[in-house]
Formats: structure tokens, C-alpha cells, sequence
């Protein structure tokens, strides 16, 4: 709406509001929302981005009332700076974290993606992935599967002397020790304040205000020995990482083979545990068998007796045969007992 220079009258036409995508279509269509619940839905959306992953408060789970406002702003299509808040809750959650006497027993609530991208994309710490769809940068280092793994000394080295940053022209290329003595660091100086004084000094020279020839070719010779003397300490410093890691190459290696070792001695003592296990299985059934022969012949002479009792007059051959009988089944009880107590 335009307004004229000398009156509050409005002059133009009321923009309409923009109508919704293809693809938005689609998605409200996917997740089954009614016409007249999309402008809602899409507010609610907005809202909760807001409290999960912009600016996530203690309660992850809750949506602040407050969030509504700036939703439906956005919703209407006004666009919002969202980086200084998101850097002063980064800020304020690390501070919580620093000052707290028991760091590990707090509990500050921070957009930490944001930290985890960032020193994905400055320290290298991350394999990037590949991105089918334009979207946020963060998103090229999402996922476990692409981060690389380091011990704490590698970490603390990675850090401490920043070894495969990617930063910007200003960054200190040396470290600097705070030694309490508040002295300036005159020999940590910056790639471009170094660039800087160099241009200067030429810049003197070419107009004959400068030094003479021989101290330019004196400054050339000292920057050469700088140069080689600080190539020849990151290659003696990639000499050394090169060695500790053949060194944890080879222990790693002799793990494994002494766990291959345990591994096929634990086979071994489980066939040897097999053989006897078979042998026993095997006397174990014999056993059993003889178990059932003797049980069926204590059956038997236990019929010929109650055969033997029922007969009657019983004669002398009879009782004779009676007594024999039960004496075989005093024996096959025995037997029986002796059996059932080695099953």
C-alpha cells in the first residue's frame, strides 16, 4: 500500500496475498489438512521450528506463546534476521557451561547444531554428504556416518594449533600463550598485518624514501630461512603424526590377532567339550533302554505271581515256582534302583 507525500490517504491497490506452491500443496495434501486448517497448520509449523531448532528452550517439548507473534509475521512473508539471537543463546548456554562449578551437572538449553555445523565447516571435523536438494548448509555435515573421529590428543591438537582450519584472511597463523604479563605478542603477528608492512616498505623503497637495496635483500633472505624453517617443522611435525599413527596401526593390529587367537582356542575347547558330551548322550540312551527291558520284565513276573496267588489248591511245584519268582523280582528291583539312580 502507497501512501501520497501531503495526505494519509492510500494510493494503490491492496497486495493479495501469495498463493500456495505446487510442492505446498502436495505436502498439505500428504499429511491430509483440510483447506480451511492450512494457514493454522503452517503457523503452528513455523512455531515450532522456532522453540525446536532455532531457539530450543528447557522445556523441548512445549511451544512458547510468545513465538506465535514472530510466526505469523514470517508466515505473512516479512523476512527476520534470526542470527543475532540464535549467536547470544549460543553465547549465554557456553557461559552457563563455563562458569558452572560442575559443568557436567548442568544443564543449559542452546541451539548446539549450530556449533556442530560450524566447526564441521571450519575445523574440518565432518565428510561432507552429498546434497540431492538445495537447502541449509548445515545439512552437508548431518549425520554420525560423516564425522571423523579423533582421541583426545588429536582433538586437543586439531584446536589448541589449529591445523586444518579453513578461516579467513585475519586469523593469527601462530598461537599465542597467555603467560599473565599483559606484554603485546610481537612475534604473533597476523598474515595480513605482515602482507601490509611488506607493500609499505617496497612501496618506500620503489620512491627512494626507503631502505637501501641490501636491506630489502636482507628482509628477502631472513622471510626464505622463516619459510624453511617453518616447513621443515610441519614436516617434521607430519613425520611424527605419521609415526604415532603407524604405531596405533600396529597395536590395533596386534589386538586383533591376539583376539583371533583367543577366539580359536574357545573353538577348540568347545569340540573338545563336544565329543565326550556325544559319548555320554549315547551311554545315556543304552540306559535308558535297559531301563524300559527292566521295567517290563518286573511287569511280567509281577503277572506270573498274581497268576500264581489266584490258583488254587496251591501244591508244592507251585509254591516253589512262587518263591523263585519273587526272588528274580527282589533282583530286577535292585538293578532297577541301581539304573534310575546312574539316569
Amino acid at each position: 500500500m502507497v501512501q501520497t507525500k501531503l495526505t494519509h490517504n492510500p494510493l494503490g491497490d491492496i497486495a493479495t496475498l501469495k498463493r500456495w506452491s505446487t510442492a505446498d500443496e502436495a505436502l498439505f495434501e500428504g499429511l491430509c489438512i483440510k483447506e480451511n486448517l492450512k494457514e493454522e497448520v503452517y503457523l503452528a509449523a513455523l512455531a515450532c521450528w522456532l522453540c525446536t531448532f532455532v531457539l530450543p528452550g528447557k522445556d523441548v517439548n512445549s511451544i512458547r506463546p510468545s513465538t506465535f507473534k514472530m510466526a505469523s509475521m514470517m508466515a505473512s512473508g516479512r523476512q527476520m534476521n534470526l542470527a543475532i539471537p540464535i549467536l547470544g543463546s549460543i553465547y549465554k548456554g557456553l557461559n552457563t557451561i563455563t562458569t558452572s562449578s560442575r559443568p557436567a551437572h548442568t544443564s543449559p538449553s542452546f541451539p548446539i547444531h549450530f556449533v556442530y555445523a560450524w566447526l564441521a565447516s571450519y575445523f574440518k571435523t565432518h565428510y561432507p554428504v552429498w546434497q540431492g536438494l538445495r537447502g541449509p548448509k548445515m545439512m552437508k555435515f548431518s549425520g554420525e556416518g560423516s564425522a571423523k573421529y579423533y582421541d583426545p590428543r588429536e582433538a586437543r591438537k586439531r584446536i589448541h594449533k589449529a591445523e586444518f582450519v579453513s578461516w579467513t584472511c585475519n586469523m593469527i597463523e601462530d598461537k599465542q600463550v597467555d603467560d599473565g604479563k599483559n606484554n603485546p605478542p610481537h612475534v604473533f603477528v597476523p598474515s595480513t598485518v605482515v602482507k601490509c608492512n611488506t607493500q609499505a616498505v617496497v612501496a618506500k623503497v620503489s620512491k627512494g624514501k626507503g631502505p637501501s637495496h641490501n636491506l630489502a635483500d636482507s628482509d628477502s633472505s631472513n622471510k626464505d630461512r622463516h619459510w624453511k624453517s617453518l616447513s621443515d617443522q610441519q614436516l617434521k611435525e607430519a613425520e611424527n603424526h605419521l609415526q604415532d599413527a603407524q604405531t596405533k596401526a600396529s597395536e590395533e593390529t596386534s589386538k586383533v590377532q591376539s583376539t583371533m587367537d583367543k577366539l580359536e582356542r574357545i573353538e577348540k575347547e568347545i569340540m573338545d567339550l563336544k565329543r565326550p558330551r556325544t559319548s555320554l548322550c549315547a551311554t545315556l540312551r543304552g540306559q535308558k533302554q535297559l531301563d524300559h527291558d527292566a521295567q517290563a520284565k518286573v511287569h511280567e513276573i509281577e503277572e506270573d505271581i498274581a497268576t500264581l496267588e489266584n490258583t488254587t489248591p496251591l501244591n508244592d511245584a507251585i509254591v516253589e515256582d512262587l518263591e523263585s519268582s519273587r526272588a528274580n523280582l527282589k533282583v530286577l528291583k535292585e538293578d532297577l534302583k541301581s539304573l534310575n539312580s546312574f539316569a
